[in-house]
C-alpha cells in the first residue's frame, strides 16, 4: 500500500473574496477500501504479463466490475478515486460501462449493493443489530444512511422488507425460520 495513503480525492470548497465566489479544490483522503483497491491494482501490475490478474488490467470495465462485485458495491468505494490508477478517464469508463453492462458505474454499484443486501436480509432473523451489521458490511458508517438507501430503492425499511420476504418464503416452504414449526404436508 505504499503511497496509497497520500493520494486524495478532490472536493469542492467555496471561498468568498471581496464578494466574488471562487471555487477551490481541497484534498479529501482516500477511504480504506479505495486504498486497498489501489494497492491491489499496483500489485497486479507486478504480475507476469500472462497471469489472469494482470490481464484484467487491460479491460477497465471488467476490472472495475470485479472490484464492485467482490466488495458487494461497498458504499466507501468511490470509483472516481481509483480511475486515475487504472489510467482511464471517468467519462470514458462510464461510456464503456454503458456499452458493456447497459448501466453506468453508479447504477451497477447500487444494483450489486442492493442484490447483496436483499440476499442477506432474506436469510437472517431481523433485529436492529443485524441491520446494523449489514449496513457496516456494505460500507455504511451510519445505519440511518443505509436505511435511507434501502428506502429509496425498495420503498420500505430493511426490516419491513425482510419480514415480508421471510413470510413469503416461509409460506412457500422454502425456508425453515428458526423457532418455527416445520411446514405441514
Amino acid at each position: 500500500m505504499e503511497g496509497a495513503s497520500t493520494r486524495t480525492r478532490p472536493i469542492s470548497l467555496r471561498f468568498f473574496l471581496e464578494g466574488i465566489s471562487v471555487a477551490k479544490r481541497a484534498p479529501k483522503p482516500l477511504t480504506a477500501v479505495e486504498q486497498e483497491v489501489i494497492a491491489d491494482i499496483r500489485a497486479r501490475r507486478e504480475l507476469p504479463p500472462d497471469h489472469e490478474g494482470r490481464r484484467l488490467l487491460s479491460d477497465p470495465v471488467a476490472l472495475v466490475e470485479h472490484y464492485i462485485e467482490t466488495r458487494h458495491g461497498d458504499a466507501q468505494l468511490h470509483v472516481t478515486a481509483i480511475v486515475p490508477e487504472i489510467g482511464i478517464s471517468m467519462r470514458t469508463l462510464q461510456r464503456k460501462f454503458v456499452v458493456t453492462l447497459e448501466r453506468n458505474v453508479l447504477q451497477h454499484q447500487v444494483h450489486v449493493r442492493l442484490a447483496y443486501c436483499l440476499s442477506l436480509l432474506s436469510n437472517i432473523p431481523v433485529t436492529k443489530d443485524k441491520i446494523g451489521g449489514i449496513a457496516r458490511e456494505l460500507g455504511y458508517t451510519k445505519v440511518h444512511a443505509f436505511n435511507r438507501f434501502f428506502q429509496d430503492h425498495m420503498h420500505m425499511s430493511p426490516s419491513a422488507w425482510a419480514r415480508e420476504e421471510q413470510e413469503r418464503i416461509k409460506s412457500k416452504g422454502n425456508l425453515r425460520v428458526p423457532n418455527s414449526d416445520p411446514p405441514s404436508d
